[in-house]
């Protein structure tokens, strides 16, 4: 999995996240970490709660993005 984001601001949170694996459980997605700063973390994070709503489990593995 990767997460290729053009930024010009530095990353301030990690996120653990689980990669799309067979549907929308996500089973067998593997798990990566990114680096991002305040506003990709709360895009993300918003993303996230719209596909939970749409039945896909969260893409968060543990926390939510933490402090680097």
């Amino acid at each position: 999995m990767t997460l290729d984001i053009q930024c010009d601001m530095d990353a301030q949170n990690t996120s653990t996240l689980k990669g799309v694996g067979s549907g929308k459980q996500r089973t067998g997605g593997v798990s990566a970490s990114f680096p991002l700063c305040d506003n990709h973390s709360e895009v993300f994070e918003q993303i996230d709660r719209e596909l939970v709503e749409e039945g896909w489990a969260p893409a968060y593995m543990g926390k939510r993005p933490v402090r680097m």
